[in-house]
């Protein structure tokens, strides 16, 4: 709403957020990452991953990044560069994803569709359609239903979360074949929907504390959330990130996967409210 400038009188749009925090003084300002310097940097980078068994955190990084891969490669196309990070980093998704189950992961279980979920993110920043998406999307929705005991409120999150974002791209980038892959995932996911739905009330129920949070783990929450101080460390309570994502967050990718726009649930009745205002008086 101001006038553009930072204090220095640099456009604020220049700005960017350097990994110690510090705020660089404009675009032009800021080095090269060495890991995007050209391709051979970036082959090496990529290479040095292991996101066969860690695609969780792999993932998130590279969607994290994303943007400046985009960025640099706007740089290099203009200096006459002959390649495409965009394209390195695609090619080098597609040959380590597991054609079997559609994940970065040997095994469909949580930990593999937490991954799908992250690493999904890139192909949706560059714009391109990902391999055996229909795969994934099966690999996701069995992960629903698993009787696999989740260790965090992501677990079952992620993988509402994993399926809406595949959904998504099918309609953006697969053109009609993936509208029509878009429209059979709904299809089979609304005939398990009401088995999905209670699985998912059941494995919720294990994070619920008593006043009617959520903790990230059964037993309690982590002290941080990206960072940012949320508990008490290791304390038998609830924490306002695995709240949110218990409630509302979930709720919402629920009805995005199964594609009721014109279906909500209300999450708080009117008598939740005067209780609320009650607590806040006393």
């Amino acid at each position: 709403k101001g006038d553009g400038l930072d204090v220095d009188g640099n456009p604020v749009e220049n700005a960017v957020i350097h990994t110690d925090g510090d705020m660089a003084k404009s675009a032009s300002a800021v080095a090269i990452p060495p890991e995007l310097e050209n391709r051979e940097s970036f082959l090496k980078y990529l290479n040095s991953l292991d996101i066969k068994h860690e695609s969780y955190p792999v993932g998130n990084t590279l969607t994290a990044i994303a943007g400046q891969i985009i960025y640099r490669d706007k740089e290099l196309e203009a200096s006459g560069a002959d390649y495409s990070l965009r394209k390195i980093i695609i090619d080098w998704l597609n040959e380590n994803q597991n054609p079997e189950n559609g994940l970065w992961h040997e095994k469909a279980n949580y930990y593999g569709v937490n991954g799908l979920m992250k690493t999904s993110g890139v192909y949706g920043k560059i714009g391109v359609l990902m391999p055996y998406a229909d795969k994934a999307v099966k690999s996701a929705i069995d992960a629903i239903s698993t009787d696999e005991t989740p260790d965090a409120v992501t677990c079952i999150y992620n993988t509402w979360f994993a399926v809406t974002r595949i959904k998504r791209h099918l309609r953006t980038h697969g053109g009609e074949e993936g509208q029509r892959m878009a429209d059979k995932i709904v299809e089979d996911l609304r005939k398990t929907a009401p088995e999905a739905i209670r699985i998912t009330k059941e494995k919720l129920a294990v994070f619920a504390k008593p006043y009617g949070s959520f903790s990230y783990t059964p037993m309690a929450s982590a002290g941080r959330s990206q960072g940012m101080p949320v508990t008490f460390r290791g304390a038998y309570e609830g924490d306002v990130n695995a709240t949110i994502i218990c409630s509302s967050d979930i709720l919402g990718y629920m009805y995005s996967a199964l594609e009721l726009s014109d279906v909500s649930v209300p999450i708080y009745s009117p008598e939740d409210f005067e209780r609320y205002i009650a607590i806040i008086e006393r």
